[in-house]
């Protein structure tokens, strides 16, 4: 398709990208826009230097491809060197949303799933409504020196409702999100929203102020995946090992990280928001173990990184759009199962706290998760709704703590955003994963 000079590795990516976004603030739309764009990304590599450039015009492909090749010089090893060693040899057609491509949904579809909750701004205690929808579906076409050529693609649909509620002197704001890879996977569930407002309101009126101190702790499937993406996910993506050398130092394969109930698994076959066929390097998506037993197993690779820490390939290296360079980045990052249900789990706990969602977390040697939705456990059993700044600890303390998970999965996916890191913003990625049991976290 391309051609490249002896001595030198070249790889293309192209993306056709199409994407909707409809927000309504209250009863007033404020965002209804249809994008669609073409652009590609070309590199070179010498096995000293990448060379790269972004560009919209695809009848330049082959004259930028000349201009990058005549920065680099020629390497006669470079077939061998351990970076292009890395690189799979994909081939095909593997586009699997062609027959339900959000593209052929009409626009009125879309506005419809919103316009369903209208009435949700005139329930009782509710001062404002956000309502947002979003599509994506994105056509890629890589091909490398190597001799890969395929195609594939990627998509992903959801909405959310998000009242605030004001009840005195209290106001709280939550979402209820639905989403998928499909848009006939998005259901109009009034019941369940109504329902989801009245648990609010609820939490609103009646919470307490917690009690201070460290208690054992359950965190939701939701909260459990923040957890695992903020706290280690990004200690496991293997460019940010190689920038620090106190992380190589306490992130050794082989370490006893956890309890040994304790799993965590980044699989980019998993179906969701995370899902990717291949990345952006053509590799296949697959499942990795990070921490399997309590023992630390794994860590996310593209080629670079792969070559230069002489471990495999992950299929973890991910571009935002054809403007960037791919970079290590998680897919579905999640808890393993356990073994007990959610029940046991409960029935375990005296005295201790049921986080149910989330408004942000972060980690790195040390954890936060600043709570949405939390309740106090008694004797077993869910109790009176409290509110909770923060939940804090120590990662690797923490992971030692993990006393039990249960059987039950549930996976989320961010309707607007994403994750970041550099400059790339919002890249879908999963949440989620089972109830998880810590015998301590500290509440404040």
């Amino acid at each position: 398709m391309y051609s490249v000079p002896t001595g030198l590795y070249a790889d293309v990516r192209i993306e056709d990208r199409f994407e909707t976004t409809i927000i309504y603030m209250n009863e007033h739309l404020e965002q209804s826009t249809q994008q669609q764009d073409k652009g590609a990304f070309l590199r070179v590599f010498d096995g000293n230097r990448w060379y790269y450039t972004s560009i919209t015009d695809l009848t330049a492909i082959q004259a930028e491809l000349d201009s990058l090749c005549a920065m680099a010089k020629p390497n006669a090893d470079i077939g061998t060197h351990p970076v292009v060693d890395r690189f799979e040899v994909n081939t095909g057609d593997h586009r699997r949303f062609q027959d339900k491509n959000v593209r052929m949904v009409t626009r009125q579809e879309k506005l419809d799933l919103l316009e369903a909750y209208t009435h949700v701004r005139d329930m009782e205690d509710v001062i404002h409504l956000r309502r947002a929808y979003k599509d994506q579906h994105i056509e890629k076409t890589f091909w490398s020196s190597k001799g890969a050529d395929l195609q594939w693609d990627y998509q992903r649909t959801g909405y959310y409702i998000a009242p605030t509620l004001a009840v005195e002197d209290q106001q709280e704001q939550e979402h209820h999100t639905y989403y998928g890879n499909h848009f006939d996977e998005l259901v109009i569930d009034v019941p369940a929203v109504e329902a989801f407002v009245a648990e609010l309101r609820d939490y609103v009126r009646d919470a307490v102020a917690c009690e201070q101190g460290d208690f054992p702790v359950i965190l939701s499937p939701n909260v459990a995946g923040v957890f695992a993406h903020e706290s280690f996910g990004h200690h496991s993506e293997a460019d940010s090992i190689m920038a620090n050398p106190a992380i190589q130092e306490k992130w050794t394969l082989g370490k006893t990280v956890g309890a040994p109930c304790l799993t965590i698994l980044d699989d980019g076959s998993m179906e969701g928001h995370g899902h990717i066929i291949f990345d952006d390097e053509g590799s296949r998506g697959r499942n990795t173990y990070l921490i399997k037993d309590g023992v630390l197993t794994g860590r996310l690779h593209g080629a670079m990184s792969a070559g230069l820490m002489n471990e495999d390939i992950t299929g973890n290296a991910r571009a935002i759009n054809f403007e960037f360079e791919p970079i290590v980045r998680m897919t579905s990052t999640v808890f393993g199962p356990g073994e007990a249900s959610v029940d046991d789990l409960f029935a375990g706990v005296e005295n201790g706290y049921y986080i149910k969602t989330y408004r942000h977390g972060s980690g790195s040697e040390n954890f936060t998760i600043a709570p949405g939705l939390s309740y106090r456990i008694r004797d077993g059993k869910i109790a009176e709704p409290v509110r909770i700044s923060v939940v804090r600890g120590n990662v690797l303390k923490t992971l030692h703590e993990i006393d039990g998970v249960s059987d039950k999965v549930e996976l989320f996916g961010d309707v607007l955003g994403g994750c970041g890191k550099n400059e790339q913003m919002g890249l879908p990625t999963v949440l989620g994963g089972p109830f998880v049991r810590a015998a301590k976290m500290t509440i404040m």
